[in-house]
């Protein structure tokens, strides 16, 4: 069972293609080490493959404002510290998964969100969240993948 929490409310989504890129974002694989960057709903990660999400980074928006975030590490007692642009949140090379993730965006421009979802193994995709956004999956499960927008009032892409 995944909780999936957003302070201000939840979207539809709808798939189109990819516009400029406003948020730029990585993840770290089980057995596959850093993906190439990706972008605007793209999937950090992987779905149907069984493999945990063990580390990502986002760099801050092309529009501007600070995306910071934090983890909670399989077998840790506390989330990790908070981090921002492009540092690394989770481990690397030490097979732990994550199991919650924390985001938000500080000093967004006027107009502008955060919008996440993230992919669960066993379970899938959780619905599209905005504004500052907390996963976490209530006994042991895993976060396989994550995807992140901007959302401006436009249509959002999400690959998956």
């Amino acid at each position: 069972m995944w909780l999936g929490f957003a302070l201000g409310y939840f979207v539809v989504a709808n798939v189109g293609s990819a516009s400029a890129q406003l948020i730029t974002y990585q993840g770290y694989v089980q057995s596959v080490g850093w993906q190439p960057a990706k972008y605007d709903g793209e999937k950090a990660g992987t779905t149907g493959q069984s493999k945990r999400l063990e580390a990502f980074r986002i760099w801050n928006p092309s529009v501007g404002g600070q995306v910071c975030y934090q983890v909670w590490v399989q077998g840790r007692a506390n989330w990790d510290g908070i981090v921002c642009n492009g540092s690394v949140a989770g481990t690397t090379g030490q097979a732990l998964g994550l199991q919650g993730v924390y985001l938000y965006y500080n000093s967004a421009p006027s107009g502008y969100q955060l919008a996440a979802r993230v992919h669960w193994g066993g379970s899938g995709w959780t619905g599209v969240g905005t504004g500052t956004l907390f996963y976490s999956y209530l006994n042991g499960g895993r976060i396989e993948a994550i995807e992140l927008n901007i959302a401006h009032g436009q249509s959002l892409y999400w690959e998956s």
